[in-house]
C-alpha cells in the first residue's frame, strides 16, 4: 500500500515537473519571438567624393548576375555568345564558357550561383531543377558534381524559381526567390534536397497584395546576411548559422509605396537601394533615393556601415552605379553603370577605414 502511495506521488510529481517545464519553455519562446529588434535611424555622416576609374573589358559587360572571388571575376550575360565570361582582373587572362541550348554544357536561362571556394561557380536551372558545380581549369571548366532543388510545386513537380543563390557551407546554400504573391528568402541543403528555414519577413504583402513593393537584394558573408529594399529605406542584418537566420537589427525605416505601386505609377516610386555587399566586418550599400523615372541622372552613393548598424562613411559615386562587388583585401569596389553599355568596368579605391 505504501508503495502504491509513492508511485502514485511520484507520478503525480513527475507530470507536474513536465507541465512546468512545458510552460517554462514556451514562455521563454514566446519571450525570444517577442524579442525587440533594434531599429537604427539613418545617421549618415557627411558624402565624401572619391577619384573613379575604369577598367576596359574584352567582353560585352551587362552582368546580369556577377560576383568576385579572390581576383577572378564571373559574369553571368545571357547577351554574349558565351553567356559566362570569367576575367582575371590581375593576369587579365579571360575564359568565356556556355551556350544557351539543351546539348552539353548548353543551359535554358541559366543563372549564377556564387560559391566560397576559389576557382569555383555554380551555374542553375530552375527549369531543370538543377545546379552544376564547375571548376575552372586552363581554358574551361570542369563539372565536379550536381545538386537538386527541393520540390516546391508538388502537383507540377517544379523547384520554387530561386533568382539569386550564394553559398553558405558545404552543401548549404541562400536562395532568393520573388513571385507574384510572396518574396523568399531560404537556408537550403542541397545534399538532402530540404528547406533548412525561412525568414519570416516583418514586411511582407498581405493575401490582396503583390510582393513587387518589397523586392530586395540579399548578400551572405561567413556568419552574416543583409538585405537591402528597393523600395523601401530599409537595411536589415541578420545572423545566420547552419541552423538559419535570426534578424539582428534594422537600419531605416517601414515607410511603404503599395499605393503607387497597385495604381501602376512605378515610375513615380523612390527607388532606395540597387545593391548590398555583406564583407568580413562592414555592409556595403548601394543608394539611389530617387524616383524610377530619374535614375538616369541619378548620382549613387555608397553607405558604408558597421555590424552594430553604425554609418562608417558615405561616398558620393558621382554616376549612375546600379551593381557592385567588393575586393575587401585591397580595398576596391568594382561597379556597374547600366546606363552605359559598353564594355569599361568601373572601380573606386576606398580610403582607409
Amino acid at each position: 500500500m505504501v508503495n502504491k502511495a509513492f508511485h502514485l506521488k511520484t507520478s503525480r510529481l513527475v507530470y507536474t515537473l513536465a507541465l512546468m517545464i512545458v510552460f517554462f519553455s514556451s514562455c521563454t519562446q514566446s519571450q525570444k519571438s517577442k524579442e525587440k529588434i533594434p531599429v537604427i535611424a539613418k545617421n549618415l555622416k557627411d558624402k565624401l567624393s572619391i577619384e573613379v576609374d575604369s577598367l576596359k573589358l574584352p567582353f560585352i559587360f551587362y552582368p546580369e548576375r556577377w560576383f568576385l572571388n579572390n581576383n577572378q571575376l564571373y559574369v553571368l550575360n545571357n547577351k554574349d555568345s558565351s553567356f559566362l565570361s570569367i576575367f582575371d582582373l590581375y593576369t587579365q587572362k579571360l575564359i568565356q564558357w556556355g551556350k544557351i541550348g539543351n546539348g552539353p554544357n548548353e543551359y535554358i536561362i541559366p543563372s549564377l550561383c556564387r560559391m566560397k571556394k576559389n576557382g569555383n561557380v555554380g551555374i542553375y536551372s530552375n527549369a531543370l531543377n538543377i545546379m552544376n558545380i564547375y571548376q575552372t581549369k586552363a581554358d574551361s571548366l570542369i563539372h565536379t558534381h550536381t545538386f537538386h532543388f527541393p520540390i516546391w510545386s508538388k502537383e507540377h513537380g517544379i523547384p520554387k524559381a530561386y533568382t539569386r543563390m550564394q553559398q553558405y557551407d558545404d552543401s548549404l546554400f541562400i536562395g532568393t526567390s520573388f513571385m507574384p504573391k510572396e518574396i523568399a528568402v531560404e537556408l537550403l541543403n542541397l545534399k538532402t534536397e530540404k528547406v533548412v528555414d525561412a525568414i519570416d519577413f516583418s514586411l511582407k504583402p498581405s493575401e490582396n497584395d503583390y510582393s513587387g513593393p518589397y523586392e530586395c537584394k540579399i548578400s551572405v558573408s561567413d556568419n552574416y546576411m543583409a538585405i537591402a529594399y528597393r523600395y523601401i529605406n530599409r537595411l536589415e542584418v541578420y545572423q545566420i548559422s547552419s541552423l538559419g537566420f535570426n534578424l539582428k537589427l534594422i537600419i531605416g525605416d517601414d515607410k511603404l509605396q503599395n499605393d503607387l505601386y497597385n495604381k501602376d505609377r512605378d515610375d513615380e516610386m523612390i527607388y532606395y537601394y540597387s545593391d548590398v555587399i555583406c564583407g568580413k566586418n562592414t555592409i556595403y550599400a548601394i543608394y539611389q533615393g530617387t524616383q524610377v523615372q530619374n535614375l538616369s541622372n541619378v548620382r549613387s552613393s555608397l553607405e558604408i556601415y558597421n555590424l552594430e548598424g553604425e554609418n562608417l562613411n558615405t561616398i558620393n559615386l558621382g554616376r549612375y552605379i546600379s551593381d557592385i562587388v567588393i575586393d575587401e583585401t585591397s580595398n576596391i569596389v568594382y561597379a556597374c553603370d547600366k546606363n552605359i553599355e559598353d564594355d569599361y568596368l568601373y572601380y573606386y579605391q576606398l580610403l582607409p577605414s
